[in-house]
């Protein structure tokens, strides 16, 4: 039978959100959940492993808060659901031999509670730049008969922004389909699909020629030259999208 992983003893939980860091216990224990397997590992997860063996190894502080200049909103909100589950196989006399139970095995409390506080206090440029998707929505409609949508998206191909258009005539009954149209374009609103990006025309001059990595690209760029713009414009998105205005609003460190 598998025991629970160890929890991290009572002087590691001493003022954690006071001393600003999880301990090089904290960060073993969150490595060892990634390592496991029930996760999928990806960019977000590969940043967290990276950073947490430099604070294991000594070689990053593990307090003053010197974590946000590397891991982000997105960081902190994988670590906070790093739950994970072990079998246990109990004999009995009749099939199906044997039984098997999966148990829980949650987050430790001070880990999960100092990620949920940062996932709160840290939105970073990288974040935003993570979150955005691959098409620009523009605007929607819908009523029982009629859905429409329009959203701005980038032409491999031709290079250049286009607009997109899904319409549908919803079925009436369960033996119609939906009718679906989807047209494009070549008319694109230049102004909104800039503040998607948060840029101007003066710092993108051929914008419908730009693609979306190059934007993003420039974004940091723009981040660089004049960061309270840019701060600002994130703590409004955040505001909005999420409730709550972080405290730490900077470009993460690759």
């Amino acid at each position: 039978m598998l025991t629970p992983e160890r929890e991290p003893q009572v002087s590691e939980k001493v003022n954690i959100h006071e001393r600003g860091g999880l301990t090089p216990t904290h960060w073993q224990e969150v490595v060892k959940r990634i390592a496991q397997g029930q996760w999928r590992l990806g960019e977000t997860s590969a940043k967290i492993v990276a950073y947490a063996q430099k604070v294991i190894s000594g070689e990053f502080p593990d307090s003053g808060f010197y974590h946000r200049r590397f891991l982000g909103h997105r960081h902190w909100r994988y670590i906070a659901i790093l739950d994970t589950r072990y079998k246990v196989k109990t004999p009995r006399r009749f099939p199906p031999w044997p039984k098997t139970t999966w148990i829980k095995n949650d987050l430790p409390q001070e880990i999960r509670e100092f990620a949920r506080s940062e996932q709160r206090k840290t939105y970073t440029l990288n974040d935003y730049i993570d979150d955005l998707p691959e098409k620009v929505s523009v605007d929607s409609k819908r009523s029982s008969e009629y859905e429409e949508s329009r959203d701005f998206v980038w032409d491999l191909k031709k290079g250049r922004w286009e607009t997109r258009i899904y319409s549908a005539r919803l079925a009436r009954s369960y033996n119609e389909y939906d009718e679906t149209s989807i047209t494009f374009e070549d008319s694109v609103d230049i102004n909104l699909l800039l503040s998607y990006f948060l840029l101007t025309k003066e710092e993108v001059p051929n914008p419908k020629h730009t693609s979306p990595e190059d934007m993003k690209q420039i974004l940091k760029n723009a981040f660089r030259s004049n960061p309270v713009k840019i701060q600002n414009s994130l703590r409004e998105i955040s505001q909005t999208f999420r409730g709550k205005v972080p405290e730490y609003v900077e470009e993460e460190i690759e």
